[in-house]
């Protein structure tokens, strides 16, 4: 499935420098799961698995137990894998783009820790380009794969098992 399927902006962070997780999860529920779910509602629900638990408004950066927690809710029906970036493919991220887009999770050595995007799509061709959604850009951002792995020992990986109704 294309780009052209997910029509609007990509859900921003805005001042919560830490909820790129919830700004995902929002986006995602909304284009994959038809849900319509606030960045405050997903931390609403997974707020206890952050760095700044019972913070009030701050969305903190969610622990690695949150994203498993989060990805492992039957709920969302989401297969994920961790990975070391050397075991990260092209192949491996079409894998998980044949049944929704997929998140991917990374560490950002310039924000100081990790980070999520979502890959809608991508490119043909021998050195594909990823279509995300980054929640810290008002616009859609094309990357290529070496921008996740040369950043991140690990890569977390994660998308529907099945597709929404």
């Amino acid at each position: 499935m294309g780009w052209e399927h997910f029509t609007g902006k990509p859900v921003q962070q805005g001042s919560e420098v830490t909820g790129c997780w919830a700004a995902c999860m929002s986006w995602w529920l909304a284009k994959v799961r038809k849900i319509s779910w606030t960045m405050q509602d997903v931390a609403n629900l997974y707020g206890k698995y952050t760095s700044t638990p019972n913070a009030g408004c701050t969305i903190g950066g969610l622990t690695d137990l949150g994203v498993k927690t989060m990805f492992a809710d039957n709920r969302w029906t989401i297969s994920q894998t961790w990975q070391h970036r050397s075991n990260v493919s092209m192949r491996m991220v079409d894998s998980y783009l044949s049944s929704s887009p997929a998140f991917i999770s990374y560490y950002d050595p310039n924000l100081k820790g990790a980070h999520m995007n979502i890959v809608v799509c991508r490119s043909e061709g021998e050195d594909p380009t990823l279509y995300v959604m980054d929640p810290d850009y008002p616009d859609y951002q094309m990357r290529k794969l070496r921008y996740y792995t040369e950043k991140s020992q690990t890569i977390v990986l994660a998308s529907a098992t099945t597709w929404a109704n």
